[in-house]
């Protein structure tokens, strides 16, 4: 839960973004987001698994791209990932608070890992965005892509007093 947040509302206007691109892949991994990138472009996607196409589109582009999934999918693909040019892989997630999660300790909205059937088997590191751009020195983000299944919401207070251009983000909802 955020503190006093009760809903969110967005408004996406036309005039806001004239120029829609899809980054990476037409399924799963790609991303629509508004073709004018602001310079420089630094890029930070939250949610690898193995499927990192929507990265590699934006680093083509010339961005930074920062990387950043503990799932072991996720650390798997990551000798592949580190081969964009461009872009680094960080070993860490985020979340509502800077914490260490032990096995099976990760706070999973639904979905979560495989409709909340798995969790995280071994430890995970979770910063909130605010800690994990100041450890990256970064006080701006022209993308900023959150797709990790259910964990957006636990995050969502730092991504929403953080400072980027565009917010790409799969929102889950629990089948209520």
């Amino acid at each position: 839960p955020i503190r006093g947040l009760r809903s969110i509302s967005m408004k996406v206007s036309h005039d806001d973004c004239m120029d829609p691109i899809r980054l990476g892949r037409s399924g799963d991994g790609g991303w629509w987001a508004c073709g004018k990138l602001s310079t420089p472009c630094t890029v930070y996607s939250f949610g690898i698994f193995d499927s990192f196409s929507f990265d590699q589109a934006v680093a083509d582009k010339g961005c930074k791209v920062h990387g950043f999934d503990p799932s072991k999918p996720g650390l798997k693909s990551k000798p592949a990932y580190e081969r964009i040019h461009g872009a680094t892989y960080h070993e860490f997630g985020i979340g509502g608070v800077d914490r260490k999660y032990g096995p099976g300790e990760v706070p999973f909205s639904w979905p979560g890992i495989g409709y909340l059937t798995e969790t995280n088997s071994d430890p995970w590191q979770l910063y909130t965005l605010p800690s994990i751009m100041k450890k990256n020195n970064h006080d701006h983000l022209s993308i900023l892509k959150v797709d990790v299944e259910g964990s957006e919401w636990a995050a969502m207070e730092g991504i929403l007093s953080s400072s980027w251009d565009q917010l790409l983000v799969e929102f889950h909802f629990h089948p209520a």
